[in-house]
């Protein structure tokens, strides 16, 4: 997690908080990228859909 977020990436669970220890389940990806890989897996993860 350190390298991606030195190298400018963003990581966070899927709800978009930036606290993924503590949740597990996580999308990593550069800032272009990430709100793209953040709604496919929203669309595509039944709990997320239901929270």
């Amino acid at each position: 997690m350190l390298i991606l977020r030195e190298a400018g990436g963003i990581i966070t669970d899927l709800e978009g908080n930036e606290e993924v220890i503590k949740h597990g389940a996580f999308i990593a990806g550069n800032p272009d990228i990430h709100p793209a890989l953040r709604r496919i897996v929203q669309q595509a993860t039944p709990e997320s859909a239901a929270g």
